[in-house]
């Protein structure tokens, strides 16, 4: 979850990089939405990377 759709999409291909499935979104609320439905449909995330740049 990142504020920054290009810091997001960047993040997103290092970890398909490594061999990891990436999902972002742009807001912490549609990230915890989305986390609720994947525990739901028993997919859990194995990791989570937030990023907030401050200035």
């Amino acid at each position: 979850m990142d504020d920054d759709s290009n810091t997001a999409i960047s993040v997103s291909h290092m970890v398909q990089e490594i061999g990891m499935v990436a999902e972002w979104t742009l807001s912490g609320k549609e990230a915890v939405l989305r986390t609720k439905v994947a525990v739901e449909q028993n997919r859990e995330f194995g990791a989570y990377t937030i990023a907030k740049v401050l200035g």
